[in-house]
């Protein structure tokens, strides 16, 4: 549940959250973003007049980025020079214009600073600039980008939807998603961002890069392996696309006497009956809820989490890039590829009320999602879709379709899955 505090307390909450997540961040974030932590603490403190303590962590700022720089100091400290002068009482006082140069030119040192590996590069840039920008609202600023990644933000729902033409132009969702409150503190438990995931996860990818997501996709992993896939369909290939074909379930367990549904499937069934569970709100964070996949429109839309549209073939020959080279194209280097699939998360999913396991950007395998192994990742789609890649057996595997069933009676990907572990024996 998203903590909501009236207006004279949101000082000292920032605050008290900003604080969290600098004790967390010698496991949670890198150096620079912690520098971004000290400086909003630091505004927030001079804001509510504690002054002494605002001068503290600019201090604990200046010293974080002169270890992380082995003493070569930066532009941005000039700027936290300028923004402490002492009062006659001995304080220090905070300029809060000057603070907010400090962290732009922070933001700069951190892109000369940043390491080669474009992975991590990508990574420790992100964190830096959400930790400094708007994202950070209502308890966000300690949110690193692999909490994002392994679903662990708690930015599965909205308290107010976003009207869909609205979200389908981006912006909009994304300020809704900067404003929002997280359902729970952020990093202490894991649920599936099922809708909100792409935007969150795009937003990373359109900041450190300077595209949209579906643009990024084409050029940097589409185009060069020659993938028949999507975010945010052509026109020109419109008629290409299969209409979705819906089956209702033989039996709706929403209709049935408590007594009658099966014990292990209870919790759920109750949170589907109720309007405000989050298995609810986190596919509801549009208005209307309902999403027409096969509409031109929600077609042509960048939404990463949700339209993707391609063949099983591409699918498959995306995962096999992630784990060798496809046509001398490697997307991950070995040692970004160990780091991606390191699970992040596991144990009871707040959305899925099921126990999921998530690394940075992918699931992993489970007694219901098993794939081909303890070595595979991958991710499940809607209706009944899957990819996945097995580097200890050097497999991918891709399975698509428009017939949308979904659930524990699907066994549709699950069985092919099976069919090509035992042909590994």
């Amino acid at each position: 549940m998203g903590v909501h505090v009236s207006e004279a307390g949101r000082t000292a909450e920032r605050v008290d959250l900003i604080s969290t997540g600098i004790d967390n961040a010698p496991r949670a974030l890198s150096p620079s973003a912690q520098c971004f932590l000290y400086l909003h603490k630091a505004e927030a403190l001079s804001r509510d007049g504690d002054h002494q303590r605002a001068g503290t962590a600019l201090n604990r700022a200046a010293t974080l980025w002169e270890h992380q720089t082995a003493g070569d100091a930066p532009d941005w400290l000039d700027w936290f020079g300028e923004a402490q002068v002492k009062s006659t009482e001995g304080k220090v006082l905070l300029r809060a214009g000057q603070v907010e140069r400090a962290t732009r030119s922070l933001a700069v040192s951190v892109e000369r600073a940043a390491p080669r590996d474009k992975a991590v590069r990508s990574s420790r840039l992100a964190e830096a600039r959400l930790a400094g920008g708007e994202f950070a609202a209502n308890g966000k600023v300690e949110i690193p980008v692999r909490w994002l990644l392994s679903h662990q933000a708690g930015l599965v729902a909205l308290d107010e939807p976003v009207p869909l033409g609205e979200a389908l132009a981006w912006h909009p969702m994304t300020a809704a998603l900067a404003a929002q409150c997280p359902q729970w503190i952020p990093g202490t438990a894991h649920g599936y961002h099922g809708r909100t995931w792409g935007w969150l996860v795009g937003e990373v990818i359109r900041r450190v890069s300077g595209r949209t997501p579906g643009c990024f996709f084409a050029e940097e992993i589409a185009r060069p392996l020659g993938l028949d896939f999507f975010i945010g369909l052509p026109a020109g290939e419109r008629d290409r696309v299969s209409r979705m074909v819906y089956r209702k379930p033989d039996v709706d367990l929403t209709t049935v006497p408590e007594e009658s549904v099966p014990k292990d499937l209870r919790d759920l069934v109750a949170a589907w009956r109720d309007p405000n569970s989050l298995s609810n709100r986190a596919f509801a964070v549009t208005d209307p809820a309902n999403i027409d996949f096969d509409s031109p429109e929600v077609q042509a839309a960048e939404l990463p989490s949700s339209n993707g549209i391609g063949t099983a073939h591409a699918l498959a020959r995306m995962y096999a890039a992630l784990i060798g080279e496809v046509d001398g194209v490697r997307l991950l280097t070995p040692e970004t590829l160990a780091s991606a699939t390191e699970e992040q998360a596991s144990g009871q999913d707040r959305v899925m009320l099921a126990p999921s396991r998530f690394s940075t950007g992918y699931m992993l395998p489970t007694t219901t999602i098993p794939m081909t192994g303890p070595s595979a990742f991958g991710h499940t789609g809607r209706g009944g879709s899957l990819g996945f890649a097995d580097p200890k057996h050097g497999i991918a595997f891709g399975y698509v379709m428009n017939h949308i069933i979904g659930g524990p009676d699907d066994l549709r990907a699950t069985t092919l899955a099976e069919t090509v572990r035992r042909s590994l024996a």
